[in-house]
Parts: C-alpha cells; sequence; structure tokens
C-alpha cells in the first residue's frame, strides 16, 4: 500500500508540468466551447422541405435586455447549440434568440423562403445578417400585427429572400410569445412552398369537411329522434371546429385578418367553451345525472368553471392564465372517460364512447404535453389533436346512431306488447304518422334551405358586373343556370394597368353535383388566377389540382381562359374543350376554337395556347353551351350559326344590350320549351 502511494506521487512530481498543461486545455474547452460559432450548413441543394432547428445556436433571454445591436457588437455572448430536433419551451414569458448560418449550392436560383411552422405566436423577429456582420433586413411578424403585414400570406410565418450561387447567409431570429413556445425552422424553395401548402390545405380540407360532415350527419338524426343529445354533439363539434380553425391560424388569415384581439384571445376561449360542452354532451348521452347524480354535479360545475374562465380570460389575458387554462379544460375529460368505462356494463353504445374518447385523449395528451413542453414537436405531437378527434368523431357518430338504434327498437318491442290494444294502436300509428310527415317535411325544408344557401354561395362567388368600374372595358353577364345551382361559372379580373384576365368553365352534367365540382374548379383559379404566366401554364396547374383532389372520380370539364393586353394590342387565349368563343372587330367574328381536349380526368394533359392580334375596339363573347345547345319543341337548337348572325346584326350594341337581345333571341326560339342545360354569356365591349 505504502509503495503504490510512493509510486502515485513520483508519478504526479514528474508529470506535474503535463498536467498542468491538460487541466488548462480542459477549462479553455470547458468555458468557451459555447461560445465557438458553428460552421455553416453546406446545402447541397434545395429541392425539399429542409429541417433547420437541429443545427441552430439559440440564447434564453429571461429579462428581454438583448437587442439585436448588442448582440451582433458583443462576440462573447455564450450561444447554446441545439440539443434536439425542435426547440419547445413550454409555455414561458422569456424570448428566445437563434442563430442559423447555411451555404447555397452553385445552383441556387430563388426565392428561398425561411418557414416558422408555428401558427400562434406573438412576435418573431427575423434579421439578414451581412458576411460583415451588419443587418441586411428585418421583418417582424407574428399574432400582434395584422395578418396583412406578413409579406406571404399564409397561417404559419414565412420570410422571402434571394441568395447568389455558393453565397453564405445567417440569420438572427427571435421569437417571444405568451403561449406555448416552440422554434420548428424549415428552408425551403418556391415549388416545394406551394407543393407542401397544397397538401396541407388538402388535408385540412378533409379534416374540416369531415366534421362539417358530422355535424350535418348527427342534424339529420336530431331532426328525427329529437334527442338532446344529437343537438347537444352539433354545439360541441362546431366548437372543436373553431378550436382547429382558430389554432392553425385559418381564423386570422380568411376571418379576422385585421383583429389582433381576437387572434390573442378566440383559441383559448374556444377550448374553454369546447371543454364544458363536451361534459354537458357527456353527461346527457351516457345519462350519468341517473347513475352517477353527486359525480354529475360537480362535472356540471366544471362546465360551468370553463364557461366562466373563457370569459375571465379576455379579461385579464396574460400569459399564466394561457397555461392554467390547460389544466382546468383537460382535467374533467379524464373523469367523463372513467364513467364511461363502467357505462359499458349497462349499454353497448357506451362502448364507441369509451373507444372514441380513448382515442382522442390518448392524442390530447400528447398535444397538452407538448404545449407544456415535455415533448418535442412533430407530426404526431403537433397533429394530435387533429388525429385523435376524427376517430373520437366517427366513432361517437356511430354510437350515436346504435344509441337511436336502441331506442327504436324498444319502441317497437313496446308496440308488440300492446298491439291486442287495437285501437290504441291504430290511434298511436297515426299520430306517429302525422310527426314523422311534419319531420319530414322538416327534412326536406332543410335539405331545400341548404340548396338555397348553395346558391347564393355560388352566385356570390361570381364577379359582380355593377362593381366593375372600368372606363375602357364594359363587362355584361348573363347567368341562368337550369336548376337552382349550375355547373357553369366565369370568372374576370384585372391583373395590371392594361391587362385583364377572363375565365369561363362547365363542368359536365348540371345540379348539385356539377356545382360541387364548378366550386372547388372556381376554388383553385381563384388561388392561381393572378399569376404571371401563359394562359396555358395557368390551365394545366388548374388541371393539375382538380385531379389530385378528385383523381379517383370520372371528372370532365370544359375551359377557355383569355388575356387580353391593350397596350401591346394582343389577345392570348387557351381552350381545353369548350365551345368556339368569338372575337369581333372590324366587323369581322374571329373564331377562337378548342385547342386540347376536356381536362381534369388525368395529368399532364398537353394544353396549348394561341395569340390574336387587337384593334383598338372589339367585343369579346364567351359563353357556355347551353347557348346554342337550346332547343324548340321541335328539337331544332339555337346553334352557331344563328348566334354568329344575330352579334354581327346587333354589333353596335353596348355589351348589355347585345347580352340581353342575345338572351331575348334564344327565349323566343325556344318558345315554351325549357333550357336543358345552364346558361351562360359573358359580353366583353372594349372602346378606344
Amino acid at each position: 500500500m505504502l509503495n503504490s502511494l510512493s509510486y502515485t506521487k513520483q508519478f504526479f512530481h514528474r508529470n506535474k508540468s503535463v498536467l498542468a498543461q491538460l487541466l488548462k486545455a480542459i477549462l479553455v474547452i470547458f468555458l468557451f466551447t459555447n461560445n465557438l460559432h458553428s460552421e455553416p450548413i453546406i446545402l447541397d441543394s434545395i429541392s425539399r422541405e429542409i429541417p433547420l432547428t437541429s443545427q441552430t445556436e439559440y440564447i434564453i433571454d429571461e429579462s428581454h435586455l438583448f437587442t439585436i445591436d448588442s448582440i451582433l457588437e458583443n462576440s462573447e455572448i455564450s450561444w447554446q447549440a441545439n440539443p434536439g430536433k425542435v426547440l419547445n419551451f413550454g409555455p414561458k414569458s422569456y424570448a428566445i434568440w437563434t442563430r442559423i448560418q447555411f451555404t447555397f449550392p452553385a445552383e441556387a436560383k430563388g426565392p428561398y423562403f425561411l418557414k416558422f411552422d408555428f401558427p400562434t405566436i406573438d412576435q418573431i423577429d427575423f434579421y439578414e445578417i451581412s458576411n460583415t456582420n451588419q443587418i441586411i433586413h428585418h421583418q417582424m411578424l407574428g399574432d400582434s400585427l395584422p395578418f396583412y403585414s406578413r409579406p406571404i400570406p399564409s397561417h404559419v410565418f414565412l420570410y422571402p429572400f434571394t441568395a447568389e450561387p455558393k453565397a453564405s447567409k445567417t440569420f438572427i431570429i427571435r421569437a417571444h410569445t405568451t403561449a406555448s413556445l416552440s422554434l420548428p425552422l424549415f428552408l425551403m424553395d418556391y415549388k416545394t412552398l406551394y407543393e407542401n401548402d397544397t397538401v396541407l390545405y388538402l388535408m385540412f380540407g378533409l379534416y374540416f369537411g369531415l366534421i362539417l360532415a358530422m355535424i350535418v350527419y348527427n342534424f339529420v338524426f336530431y331532426l328525427y329522434t329529437k334527442d338532446i343529445s344529437n343537438a347537444l354533439y352539433i354545439f360541441y363539434a362546431f366548437s372543436y371546429f373553431i378550436v382547429i380553425f382558430a389554432g392553425f391560424g385559418f381564423g386570422f388569415r380568411f376571418i379576422y385578418p385585421e383583429s389582433i384581439f381576437i387572434e390573442q384571445r378566440i383559441f383559448v376561449t374556444a377550448v374553454a367553451i369546447n371543454s364544458a360542452l363536451s361534459l354537458v354532451f357527456s353527461i346527457q348521452f351516457l345519462k350519468l345525472k341517473l347513475t352517477y347524480p353527486k359525480i354529475t354535479k360537480f362535472l356540471y360545475f366544471f362546465a360551468f368553471i370553463s364557461l366562466a374562465w373563457a370569459i375571465l380570460f379576455n379579461i385579464l389575458y396574460d400569459q399564466k392564465f394561457y397555461t392554467l387554462t390547460v389544466y382546468i379544460t383537460g382535467i374533467p375529460i379524464f373523469f367523463i372517460f372513467g364513467l364511461a368505462v363502467l357505462e359499458c356494463r349497462r349499454s353497448v353504445f357506451a362502448l364507441y364512447f369509451v373507444i372514441g374518447w380513448a382515442a382522442f385523449l390518448l392524442f390530447y395528451a400528447v398535444s397538452i404535453l407538448r404545449l407544456v413542453g415535455f415533448l418535442p414537436t412533430n407530426f404526431l405531437t403537433y397533429y394530435g389533436i387533429q388525429i385523435g378527434s376524427a376517430i373520437q368523431m366517427l366513432l361517437l357518430s356511430l354510437s350515436i346512431g346504435h344509441k337511436t338504434y336502441e331506442i327504436r327498437r324498444q319502441s317497437n318491442e313496446i308496440f308488440k306488447e300492446n298491439i291486442h290494444l287495437k285501437d290504441k294502436a291504430n290511434q298511436e300509428l297515426k299520430e306517429q304518422v302525422k310527426e314523422q310527415t311534419i319531420e319530414l317535411n322538416q327534412y326536406i325544408s332543410a335539405i331545400d334551405s341548404d340548396v338555397e344557401m348553395a346558391r347564393r354561395i355560388q352566385l356570390n362567388t361570381l364577379p359582380k358586373n355593377d362593381l366593375w368600374k372600368e372606363e375602357k372595358v364594359k363587362i355584361a353577364s348573363i347567368f341562368l343556370p337550369k336548376d337552382r345551382v349550375s355547373g357553369d361559372i366565369y370568372d374576370y379580373c384585372k391583373l395590371d394597368e392594361d391587362r385583364y384576365r377572363f375565365f369561363i368553365a362547365d363542368a359536365t352534367g348540371h345540379g348539385i353535383q356539377a356545382a360541387f365540382l364548378t366550386m372547388n374548379i372556381q376554388t383553385e383559379y381563384q388561388r392561381i388566377k393572378t399569376q404571371y404566366m401563359d394562359v396555358a401554364q395557368i390551365l394545366r396547374m388548374l388541371n393539375d389540382s382538380v385531379f389530385n383532389t378528385f383523381g379517383n372520380e370520372t371528372i370532365l370539364y370544359s375551359c377557355c381562359l383569355i388575356d387580353i393586353d391593350l397596350s401591346q394590342k394582343y389577345l392570348s387565349y387557351s381552350s381545353a374543350g369548350h365551345p368556339t368563343q368569338y372575337l369581333l372587330q372590324d366587323g369581322e367574328i374571329l373564331e377562337l376554337n378548342s385547342l386540347s381536349t376536356l381536362i381534369g380526368f388525368k395529368n399532364d394533359v398537353i394544353i396549348k395556347s394561341k395569340s390574336i392580334e387587337l384593334k383598338d375596339t372589339f367585343k369579346l363573347l364567351l359563353y357556355s353551351d347551353g347557348l346554342t345547345e337550346a332547343s324548340n319543341g321541335d328539337l331544332e337548337e339555337f346553334g352557331e350559326n344563328r348566334f354568329k348572325q344575330l352579334i354581327l346584326a346587333n354589333q353596335n350594341l353596348t355589351s348589355t344590350e347585345l347580352n340581353i337581345e342575345i338572351f331575348k333571341s334564344v327565349t323566343s326560339f325556344i318558345k315554351d320549351h325549357y333550357f336543358e342545360d345552364d346558361y351562360t354569356s359573358l359580353i366583353v365591349d372594349v372602346k378606344k
């Protein structure tokens, strides 16, 4: 033992200088490692969405003392390397500074976008830094600013920039919010941004469509059964619709883009109201008041607390109340789940309820743990509530349907037991038939109301002639659906000072099915109509988008897109299977024939365009085949020749007068016969 100690002492004495240098090196590494700048990310290509957060450095600014100038000037600031894929700090009141550096590939073209994929954040500042440590550009975004202040209209935050080939870029980002704070950063090009947004909005469209379908489904059940649980479920599902719509930034983008007050409060308010409605619905559906009266009072009390909290939060509005909302609204749900498990012993439909709530609670818990900072942000934690609620909505609807079936079955048994009471049974049957007739009429009335609403929505999507104030371009239109809704649509807009764009489309068939298709075509066209592209390219984008949405269906439609440039005096058009449209100038009719087949049934359709020189004065006549194919009692069609002769005979009339004259002539031709297809005509009159 003594020999070992002596040997050790001699070893340290001999190597004292070496050990001293080693300790100094360890000390330097320990003290200054965090201050070393990370190497820039070298990008091979940018053909996909590139996650950046795992390669960032960050600073936690607890007292909000740092400024961009102090950070740029102070080289001793300790930047911390990100230890995980996504920085998630939970509901904190401090600010986070993040730094990211990357070098672009040789084929860099741009534009590029930094994407901050977190819709609910009070303020985020993007600083683009030069190689000389100077601020090139600063962009402030967040819910504390109106939506239209964003350079790119999106429910998330996008910072656009350009980059030269092989150039290096440095960005410093400051984020601060009163809600849960997460920093998911991505880099992408325009094509990737467009493709990702298309998929995202399609997914959310399907999700919102599912919720609305469940609402309609249960509304029909309510009309039939008058069960209060159906009505409560409708309110619960609608409140959840608002929670998701607001929580993911869609409300701020589409409904209240200028109201910061609503944006900062509606999510928590909707969550609290949704929690109260879920409690009341569950109590009523499971009939807990009969089996657990004391616990039911406790749950009703929590429902009242949730509603009161929705009001109190809007009055106080503080970060700490945001965190408290999570617990107030979440805890009672687990009581409901436990009671539903016990109710499975008494009813089969409670089993559907339990499975649905189990799926919801599982994904709800995952999302809550993300909000409070215990789990990272990924697909499951970010979309957990949507995934769980989609499963829950379906199973709860099945549960309600099974409950309705059970009620009907029990009613039939009671009816059979009392069949011997003939007179009484006949009287009950008459009353039942009477009630069902009333309910059926109400149901038909509700459907009729829905169709009428669809008609109004379709009309509201069409441009209004009386709002068109152009002096050089006068427009007149007639839109007459065969049924209450139409398979035709049209649109016109001004691209710039002297450029105008006109669009008309006709889906196969007519009625509700065709109207639904044209509304989707209209939605996709509105998204791309103002892009400065060739008309054929616009139609290809429209075809691909509609096909990707309805790829498994047999979808056919014709359309024609026309651009006119009054300064350059030319017309460019692309027609896909649409009837020949007409250009009238110098007393001569030029035919704008179809250049492609019908579209909508496959990708990569070959679509061409054609240009025509324009005079100072001309008329452009767009129409659907409901005009030329209108027939009289002898099945003789109005026809294109008769239509062209009518145009030439009345070429000096104004656009409105000519449109009326055409409609009167077609109506007079068919006499008492009815229009067999949708009738649409659009006349554009351009004068020097």
